[in-house]
């Protein structure tokens, strides 16, 4: 469909430490940007990728968790 967009980048909303957080796909418009988030499973529930501790899957579960309702959040604001 030969759709430019931008995979893995940044736009205006950070994390509570600062730092600037990705959108899976960003695609510019005349009007403005459209927002693309695929929530894989370790959106949904605590995986323990690699191996990891139980403990670990749920520390980064919840810090999906909070970095999903920071970008939810800003698209409900604007639009």
């Amino acid at each position: 469909m030969e759709i430019k967009y931008e995979h893995d980048s940044s736009y205006e909303v950070k994390n509570a430490e600062g730092k600037w957080l990705q959108w899976d796909f960003i695609i510019r418009t005349d009007t403005g940007f459209i927002f693309i988030e695929y929530d894989g499973r370790q959106h949904v529930e605590p995986v323990r990728f690699g191996g990891v501790s139980q403990d670990k899957a749920e520390a980064a579960f919840q810090k999906c968790k909070a970095y999903d309702k920071r970008k939810d959040d800003y698209c409900t604001q604007n639009n």
